[in-house]
C-alpha cells in the first residue's frame, strides 16, 4: 500500500470517528452538570460552647456527636468530590482550614479531592483531630466565608456547571451580638441562587443540642435538621442524572415518573420522610404546568423512589417543557444537591383514526377519542388512572422544538450540524482522493 493510500485511509477513519461523536443525542438540558463532581464546603463551629464550657446555660457537651456527624458527612460523598472544611468560631479560622493551607489566595482556596478511600479516611482524621476551644461565636462571617468560596470555583472554568453544596454544623449559639445571623444567611443564599451559575446551590443548616428543629427562613437553608445521638442525621442521594417524564396524556393532562432515591442513616433503619417537590420551568407557561400535591417516600429502605405527577391545563400548547425539580425535606440531608433537571412533552390531542371508530359507534359521545380508547369506563369520572397508562403506552413523537434552545431537542444542536456538513464535505473529498489514488 503507496503512502498516499494510507494517508487517505488515515483520513477517512477520522471524519468517520468524528461524524460518530457529533450524531451522539444530548442529554436534557442540566444533566450534565449533576454527573460532574460535587464541591462541597463543611462550615464547622469548633468553639467552647459544644463541650458545655460555655456561660451560656444552653450548652452541652456535644462535641463527639459533631465530629461524628460530619465524619459520616465525608464519608457519604461520592468519589471525586471537592472538598473544604472550614472551622470557625469568632469567624473562619484562616489558618486552619482542611485542605491545610496558610491564607486562601486571591484566587481562591485549595480544595481536597476525595478520590480514594484513604482521602475520606485523612478528611475524618482532620475532624476528629479538632479541638473544640473557641471563645467566641460569629457564624455568619463564616457562612459567607464558604459561600463566597463556592461562587467562586462556580464562576471559574474549573468548576462551571458542578454541583455546590454547603453546610453548617454548630448549636447555633451566636455570641459575637449578631441576633439576626440565620436571616443575613439565609438571604445570603437566596441571592446566590439567582446567578446563573449558583442557582443549584445546597444548603444545609445541622444543629446540635437544644432547641434542635429552628424552622429555615424562606428562600436559605434548604434543610434546618436538628440531630442527636437519639435521632442521628438521614443522608439522601438523588441517583439519577435527570428526570424524564412520559408524554402528558388523558383528560387532565398528566404525567408521572419515579426518581430513584437513596437513603442512609448508618445502621439504624431509615424513618419515614415527607419530601417536598417544587418546579421551575425555563418556558413561560406560568401555572399551566403544574405540580400536583407534596409527595412522601413510597417505601423504607436503602432503594427508595419519590412518585411524582405533574399536571397540564387544558390550554397548555403543545411543546416540549424543560425545568428543574427542587425536592426539600426536613427529615433528610441531601448530598450531591437537591435539584434534578426535568422535561416533559405535549403533543396535542391525536388524530382520530379507523381504529377508534368502534368504541365511538357503541356510545355516541363528543369526547375525543384518546378517551374511549385509552379508558373507556373512566369517561363519567375523570380520574388519575390516565397517570398508569401514559407510562405503559409507547409515547408519541416529540413535537419540533427549537434547536437553539439550551440542551438542544435532546439530538443534534446548531455547531453539531455545521460540523456534521464540514465533516461530510471533507469524506466527499477523501472518497475523491482514494479513487484517483486507485485508479
Amino acid at each position: 500500500m503507496s503512502v498516499r493510500r494510507a494517508a487517505v485511509w488515515l483520513r477517512l477513519a477520522m471524519a468517520v470517528v468524528l461524524l460518530g461523536w457529533l450524531m451522539q443525542p444530548a442529554l436534557p438540558a442540566g444533566a450534565q452538570s449533576q454527573q460532574q463532581s460535587p464541591y462541597v464546603v463543611i462550615v464547622l463551629d469548633d468553639t467552647a460552647s459544644l463541650t458545655g464550657n460555655a456561660p451560656d446555660p444552653r450548652a452541652q457537651d456535644i462535641w463527639a456527636d459533631v465530629q461524628a456527624a460530619a465524619v459520616r458527612l465525608v464519608n457519604s460523598q461520592p468519589a471525586g468530590t471537592r472538598l473544604l472544611i472550614a472551622p470557625f468560631a469568632n469567624g473562619p479560622e484562616l489558618t486552619n482550614l482542611y485542605p491545610r493551607q496558610a491564607r486562601p489566595s486571591a484566587g481562591g482556596v485549595t480544595w481536597k479531592t476525595l478520590a480514594t478511600a484513604d482521602d475520606a479516611r485523612e478528611s475524618a482524621a482532620f475532624v476528629n483531630g479538632l479541638p473544640a476551644n473557641g471563645q467566641s461565636t460569629a457564624i455568619f462571617p463564616a457562612v459567607k466565608f464558604g459561600a463566597d468560596q463556592l461562587a467562586a470555583i462556580a464562576a471559574s472554568p474549573e468548576g462551571a456547571g458542578h454541583p455546590l453544596s454547603l453546610y453548617l454544623f454548630t448549636d447555633g449559639l451566636d455570641t459575637s451580638g449578631n441576633k439576626q445571623w440565620l436571616d443575613q444567611a439565609s438571604n445570603l443564599l437566596a441571592t446566590l441562587r439567582q446567578d446563573p451559575a449558583t442557582q443549584f446551590l445546597y444548603s444545609g443548616f445541622i444543629q446540635f443540642g437544644q432547641g434542635l428543629g429552628t424552622p429555615c427562613p424562606p428562600g436559605g437553608f434548604d434543610a434546618c435538621a436538628g440531630t442527636s445521638p437519639e435521632r442521628p442525621l438521614a443522608f439522601a442521594r438523588l441517583t439519577t442524572a435527570a428526570v424524564t417524564f412520559p408524554p402528558l396524556s388523558g383528560r387532565p393532562l398528566r404525567s408521572q415518573a419515579a426518581v430513584p432515591v437513596s437513603i442512609s442513616i448508618g445502621a439504624a433503619a431509615p424513618p419515614s420522610a415527607e419530601v417536598d417537590v417544587e418546579r421551575t420551568v425555563d418556558q413561560p407557561v406560568g401555572a399551566k404546568l403544574r405540580l400536583l400535591a407534596p409527595s412522601t417516600l413510597a417505601e423504607n429502605g436503602d432503594q427508595s423512589h419519590i412518585t411524582i405527577d405533574i399536571e397540564g391545563d387544558p390550554t397548555l400548547p403543545p411543546d416540549r417543557y424543560t425545568g428543574a425539580l427542587v425536592f426539600q425535606s426536613s427529615d433528610l440531608l441531601f448530598v450531591e444537591g437537591n435539584r434534578l433537571p426535568y422535561e416533559v412533552s405535549y403533543t396535542g390531542e391525536p388524530t382520530p383514526t379507523a381504529t377508534a371508530a368502534p368504541s365511538a359507534t357503541s356510545t355516541p359521545s363528543p369526547l375525543p377519542s384518546a378517551t374511549a380508547t385509552r379508558a373507556p369506563a373512566a369517561t363519567a369520572t375523570p380520574s388519575p388512572a390516565p397517570t398508569a397508562t401514559a407510562t405503559a403506552t409507547p409515547p408519541p413523537p416529540l413535537p419540533p422544538c427549537d434547536p437553539s434552545q439550551e440542551g438542544g431537542c435532546g439530538g443534534m444542536q446548531w455547531w453539531q450540524i455545521a460540523l456534521a456538513v464540514l465533516v461530510l464535505a471533507s469524506l466527499a473529498g477523501v472518497a475523491e482522493n482514494f479513487l484517483a489514488a486507485r485508479y
